[in-house]
Order: structure tokens, then C-alpha cells, then sequence
């Protein structure tokens, strides 16, 4: 169970908060375009990277 916990879930909570405080950031800074082009990106190549796993999951 330990690295269930070490790795995946504070892993997991690690990432997440920090992509929620780098948009944040460059938000509050002025930065909108960047912004959404992050946030939008980071969300259509993590569904992307997600498809392909299970895509080649299934292949094997």
C-alpha cells in the first residue's frame, strides 16, 4: 500500500497542483492567452496520452 500512496496518489495530487497554480499564475499575471492555451493543451494531450494507453492495452 506504501507506494500506492507515495507515488500514485501524492504523485498525482503533486501534478495537479501544480498545474493549477501555474495557470493560476499566469492568469493573475495577465498572461489569458497562455493561459487557456496551457490549461487546453495539458487537458487534449493528457486525454490523448490516455487514449493511447488504453488503445495499446488492448492491442496486447
Amino acid at each position: 500500500m506504501r507506494p500506492f500512496f507515495c507515488v500514485g496518489v501524492l504523485g498525482a495530487w503533486t501534478t495537479m497542483s501544480t498545474f493549477a497554480v501555474e495557470g493560476d499564475l499566469l492568469f493573475k499575471d495577465g498572461h489569458v492567452p497562455t493561459a487557456l492555451a496551457y490549461v487546453a493543451a495539458t487537458l487534449v494531450l493528457g486525454l490523448a496520452a490516455t487514449w493511447a494507453g488504453i488503445a495499446v492495452t488492448r492491442i496486447r
